[in-house]
């Protein structure tokens, strides 16, 4: 995870998430496995939270004139508008003023309670096992540990010098043996025969690496490809989500592709206040029907 990420889609769908996971019980923690900015584009999907809205003036962050036939879902009308609109501020934010203690607070808010944070940077040749013991400590009475590296998983023990921009599997472990489920961040990418069949390669590792664990997948489309995977320990059984993430209805928009998104999008009527910017305030409410029945 990078500052520069923040506010990014991808953070609505995981601020979605760990809201969804905590009320369903669990104690959560946050690994953020935090990097330094880069000259890098990765975090650019910042448009979500005016989609739906059809006046140029009206998106800060790409000020252009939709085509009639540019039919989006609003995210505010069929997710979560309070998320929706507490995450709108941090999407229009410049990089440079990005900053990690922001996420945090919205999610303190999002969740009602106050998540651990493990905050320290990950760089080339850290003590990796230095780190992964700072971490149990800062996250001791978390249940439910979720770590945010830049780009995900790697399911096997690390043999040689590791890279900051992954978690691996043998630091996984040691959170598990302090009974602790653990939810992972994988960002897709090219790989041969392509994500789905890769996560589920991913899956199986896990699930023979980690004792008596049940695995969730949940794999968003927005924006860039994701998915998180969710190790539940036996300690945390009763918490298991009782249905797919798919069927969690403020999320499922964030799993469709982009041809179910055309298919299913229809235009936002709503007015959302907190969508306009002050150069073009929301349009004033029409005025009301005169009382027929009033005498003239």
């Amino acid at each position: 995870m990078k500052a520069q990420y923040v506010g990014d889609i991808g953070d609505f769908s995981k601020v979605l998430l760990l809201k969804y996971l905590a009320g369903r019980g669990f104690k959560i923690g946050i690994n953020w496995v935090l990097t330094e900015n880069d000259d890098g584009t990765d975090g650019k999907h910042r448009d979500y939270p005016w989609y739906g809205i059809r006046h140029q003036a009206n998106n800060p962050l790409f000020p252009r004139k939709l085509k009639p036939d540019d039919r989006r879902d609003c995210l505010a009308c069929c997710t979560s508008e309070q998320v929706l609109q507490g995450i709108a501020l941090l999407a229009a934010t410049p990089k440079v003023q990005r900053r990690i203690e922001s996420l945090e607070k919205l999610l303190i808010n999002a969740l009602c309670t106050e998540p651990a944070f493990f905050g320290e940077h990950f760089r080339d040749g850290d003590d990796r096992t230095t780190k992964c013991e700072s971490a149990l400590i800062y996250l001791r009475n978390s249940n439910l540990v979720f770590f945010d590296p830049d780009n995900g998983i790697i399911p096997t023990k690390a043999e040689l010098r590791k890279s900051p921009k992954h978690i691996y599997l043998d630091e996984l472990l040691e959170f598990w043996g302090k009974q602790k489920s653990l939810l992972v961040y994988h960002h897709w990418s090219r790989v041969e025969g392509g994500n789905l069949l890769h996560m589920q390669q991913i899956e199986a590792k896990l699930k023979d690496s980690l004792d008596g664990c049940k695995v969730f997948q949940y794999s968003f489309r927005r924006g860039s490809g994701r998915t998180y995977l969710l190790a539940v320990h036996p300690d945390h059984y009763s918490l298991i989500p009782s249905a797919r993430m798919n069927d969690f209805q403020a999320i499922k928009p964030l799993t469709f592709t982009m041809g179910e998104w055309r298919r299913r999008a229809k235009p936002c009527e709503a007015v959302h206040p907190w969508q306009f910017t002050p150069a073009a305030p929301p349009p004033s409410p029409s005025p009301p029907a005169p009382d027929q029945t009033s005498p003239a």
